[in-house]
């Protein structure tokens, strides 16, 4: 006699069971999976926002810190923790120099580099520039050297022995006028008149190239670069600007002692 087989209801039972705790597993890992990687985004999004407004803030530390000093400072940060000591806060560098003995640039068509001559030691006190030279084999160069009341201009390369004509605001008795000097040292100028700005501009239309040197001693860069920097975790922020003096000090270019 054959036996017939017959299926179980408790069978299925615990076959619906065991697939419905294997779906239940599977979501409930999914879900947490998710839930994690959101959290761990979460805190990403903050930390990389926290450390891209500390490097912007260690920027304008750094921005200060040059306008409280005055042209051609130097200034470095590493690794500090000023805005809190907490593990979770943020590592702030910058670093910048605005000083260099030798710099050599171009300028565009018409256009003008100004160069301070004068710059801040590392103790916060103003130095003048006592000599410089300026060589560029380009006819369309054409300089000034301004001081407060008087002034200097020429073309092509300043050597140690360059004379020009200065121009000058003299007061006698009272009377203010405007006087010239047929034959002035460029150097002997640049020795006797602190804080003084070389402005070169470009006459032509085309580009041209220069090197500025002032020996042993620093002059300001035309433009110096500012970089920031901060972390959190594992975010690094890096920020960077430039200080362009010659933008800054743009209305020189219209100075009465200017041209020649």
């Amino acid at each position: 006699m054959k036996k017939i087989l017959t299926s179980s209801p408790q069978g299925y039972s615990i076959i619906i069971a065991v697939l419905t705790i294997g779906f239940l597993l599977v979501l409930t890992t999914s879900t947490l999976t998710l839930a994690l990687q959101e959290m761990q985004d979460g805190k990403g999004s903050q930390d990389y926002m926290k450390a891209y407004s500390a490097a912007e803030g260690g920027l304008e530390l750094a921005l200060l810190k040059i306008k409280d000093n005055g042209y051609g400072y130097y200034g470095q940060l590493n690794d500090s923790k000023i805005l809190g000591g907490g593990n979770k806060d943020p590592k702030i560098s910058y670093d910048f120099d605005s000083k260099v003995e030798s710099y050599s640039g171009t300028i565009d068509g018409f256009q003008s580099d100004i160069v301070p001559l004068f710059w801040t030691d590392n103790s916060g006190v103003m130095r003048s520039t006592n000599a410089i030279t300026l060589t560029s084999t380009d006819s369309n160069l054409i300089w000034n050297i301004v001081g407060e009341k008087s002034g200097i201009s020429g073309i092509g390369a300043i050597t140690n022995s360059t004379t020009v004509g200065k121009k000058e605001i003299t007061t006698v008795s009272g009377n203010t006028d405007f006087t010239f000097t047929q034959s002035q040292g460029v150097q002997d100028f640049v020795a006797t008149n602190p804080e003084s700005y070389l402005i070169i501009y470009n006459s032509g239309n085309t580009e041209i190239s220069y090197t500025l040197n002032s020996g042993n001693e620093a002059i300001t860069k035309p433009r110096a670069l500012v970089i920031s920097s901060a972390k959190v975790g594992k975010y690094t922020q890096n920020l960077e600007t430039v200080i362009d003096n010659t933008e800054f000090l743009g209305i020189l270019k219209y100075s009465i002692y200017s041209g020649n």
